[in-house]
């Protein structure tokens, strides 16, 4: 804004907008002017760097293509090796001849009689082994059968005495009631028939024992493997 005194009234100031607007469009002028020559220098700068890439590609690809190339071998420039010659063997003659053989042969006899040595061992160590086992089976089937036969002993025992007493005290009570209480006495009898009751009691107990017993040890030897415990 431009301002300027007035000569009609004094201490007053006018606005020329002529003279303005003409200061306004230099302004801008000058504003348009720099900016035009900045937005250039960016372009120019941009261009330069983009022609450096593309001259070092350029100057890049030269230099490939100036490397020397691999040399290529062909056959000529091998050479082939010429073959040694193979010394004759001439066989040996006479006795030179036969010893190897003999040897060979020799070594083979030793090899073959250690080897059947050797077989025959272990097969003996073998039957020996299960000799042993057979008979140690042959002992514990034995051992089972033996306390069966003498539990069966004891059953059979425990059953004649049973059978006796039984016999005897039906003999005492025929002969008490023959003679009608004279022979032998009532005391008497009484005292023998509780005898013959404790005893007979006692047995058939022993016997309860006993067949317990022997069904445990037919048990016990049938998951052992011994044939024949029932019989």
């Amino acid at each position: 804004m431009l301002a300027f005194r007035n000569d009609e009234f004094p201490g007053r100031l006018t606005y020329n907008t002529e003279y303005a607007g003409r200061i306004e469009v230099c302004v801008r002028f000058r504003c348009n002017t720099i900016l035009v020559l900045f937005v250039l220098g960016a372009a120019f700068c941009t261009q330069a760097q983009s022609l450096g890439d593309v001259a070092r590609q350029v100057r890049a690809e030269r230099e490939k293509s100036t490397k020397p190339h691999p040399k290529v071998l062909t056959n000529d420039d091998i050479a082939t090796p010429e073959p040694e010659a193979v010394p004759q063997l001439r066989p040996p003659r006479g006795d030179a001849a036969e010893a190897p053989a003999a040897k060979t042969e020799e070594s083979g006899r030793s090899d073959a009689g250690e080897g059947a040595k050797l077989k025959s061992g272990t097969g003996a160590e073998s039957a020996t082994k299960e000799s042993e086992k057979t008979d140690r089976g042959q002992e514990i089937n034995q051992e089972y059968l033996e306390k069966i036969a003498k539990v069966r002993a004891k059953i059979a025992t425990a059953q004649a005495e049973l059978s006796k007493l039984q016999k005897e005290q039906m003999e005492s009570t025929i002969e008490f009631q023959r003679t009608v209480g004279a022979s032998p006495s009532i005391a008497t009898y009484e005292q023998q028939q509780r005898e013959f009751n404790e005893h007979i009691a006692g047995l058939r107990e022993q016997l309860v024992g006993l067949k317990a017993e022997l069904e445990d040890s037919q048990e016990a030897a049938r998951h052992a493997g011994v044939p024949h415990v029932y019989d």
